[in-house]
């Protein structure tokens, strides 16, 4: 792997630094679950790898636009060569009417890599007073007096971090003949929606990783003030999907300044027929959650994006180290390389968790401690976090209809419930986070 060190940004955190020089620490993520207050350790592991960005961007001149318009005066579109990209740029219908109920334009610059995995799309879209936007349904259309006139860009992008695209909008502005636009871009006033880092695992970690994913849900739901969606879609030959959003990574120790973030498990969509074995293995991906039920509406200006990626790469990092994943286990792909970074590791507290549904089964049965069958029905669901029917007859040793008894009878107690995409798995009821 690559040694890279943390990006710096002017308003960034410094990196953490190593203190124990060339000698590499083994962390032994089983001993880090049963202390209190064990503080943080320094390690390393894998940066993620960019896989898309959406944000926008502003430029506070209004003839940028008028000169884009002039572009495709008598043609539809046109392509260019764009060094290892396919360059295509074309208009398009925005929604958006003047007051004269004329359809207003916007302007689509669309770069595809050689390879077919890199992307980058520019939509550009006027802000006018003088055009008197109105919307289909006939709402007036309030420019943003903050900002006032010019040209809001949407930006779309794959496998590029902001400052690729910073440069690529440069170049894309030089060959068009539009350079001296450039220096009008507003970086306070340009904004990251969305930003998805990940990294490809071995398939062996897939139940370590969607168990501490599950645990995360759970654990951060122990207190009353909590919003968060938790999603499981389990498939013949392993987890396809598991993702966790919340916005109390601080809970666990991040300074995530309650912006919420998501951490999925998946599969590649064609999973289980993938017939490549590097593409049939996991990705490991977070991101900053675009939706506005969760943001507000609060996203981070434009220069803030190394705060946020290396906090995805924290938080990534964590989850890996967290799930007993060593960087053997990681999984190179076309894209993702690995590059070693410095890593702030934060103790797991599971055992906040596995206490929490102890105490819950004890309530309703009061001698669990005494019963090996019941008492070892509990422990192997807090260790795992979902198990079959299949599974808990091996792992008890006990036959179908003992099992399924135990189920009914935790079940009608409300101490577990049923996964809903498997009628035989189990997992337990967290009766704070049933009505999120």
């Amino acid at each position: 792997m690559i040694k890279s060190k943390r990006r710096e940004a002017p308003t960034s955190p410094p990196a953490y630094p190593s203190h124990h020089g060339d000698r590499k620490i083994t962390i032994n993520t089983n001993d880090l679950s049963d202390k209190k207050d064990c503080g943080f350790r320094n390690t390393e592991f894998s940066s993620g790898k960019v896989h898309g960005l959406q944000a926008t961007a502003f430029f506070g001149d209004k003839d940028l636009y008028y000169t884009l318009t002039s572009f495709l005066k008598n043609k539809e579109r046109f392509e260019f060569d764009f060094n290892d990209y396919e360059g295509l740029f074309y208009s398009k219908t925005s929604g958006l009417f003047n007051d004269a109920g004329n359809g207003i334009f916007e302007y689509v610059v669309n770069l595809a890599g050689s390879e077919g995995l890199r992307k980058l799309t520019l939509i550009f879209s006027p802000r006018l007073e003088s055009m008197n936007y109105v919307k289909k349904k006939k709402e007036a259309w309030k420019i943003n007096e903050r900002q006032g006139e010019g040209v809001h860009v949407q930006i779309k992008s794959s496998y590029h971090t902001p400052d690729d695209i910073e440069s690529m909008i440069q170049d894309v502005f030089n060959q068009l003949d539009i350079s001296s636009f450039y220096p009008t871009w507003r970086k306070d006033e340009s904004f990251i929606i969305s930003m998805e880092d990940y990294l490809r695992y071995n398939e062996k970690k897939e139940r370590d990783v969607t168990k501490v994913l599950s645990d995360i849900f759970q654990l951060v739901g122990l207190n009353e003030n909590y919003r968060a969606t938790h999603a499981v879609d389990r498939v013949r030959e392993g987890f396809k999907l598991v993702r966790v959003v919340t916005g109390k990574w601080q809970d666990l120790g991040f300074d995530n300044e309650d912006r919420f973030f998501y951490l999925k498990s998946y599969r590649d969509k064609h999973y289980p027929y993938t017939k490549n074995s590097v593409l049939r293995m996991p990705k490991l991906e977070i991101g900053l959650e675009p939706s506005k039920s969760y943001s507000r509406g609060r996203y981070p200006k434009w220069n803030e994006w190394t705060q946020i990626f290396n906090l995805e790469n924290e938080i990534l990092s964590n989850v890996c180290l967290w799930s007993g994943m060593t960087l053997k286990d990681l999984i190179p792909d076309r894209m993702f390389k690995g590059e070693l970074i410095d890593v702030k590791l934060r103790p797991w507290k599971p055992k906040k968790l596995k206490d929490y549904y102890f105490d819950r089964a004890k309530a309703v049965y009061p001698d669990l401690m005494d019963n090996q069958t019941k008492r070892g029905f509990v422990y192997l669901l807090t260790d795992k976090g979902v198990l079959d029917s299949k599974e808990l007859i091996q792992g008890l040793d006990l036959s179908r209809r003992q099992v399924f008894d135990l189920i009914s009878f935790f079940e009608k107690a409300g101490i577990v419930k049923r996964v809903v995409s498997s009628r035989t798995a189990v997992e337990f009821v967290n009766p704070l986070l049933e009505g999120v």
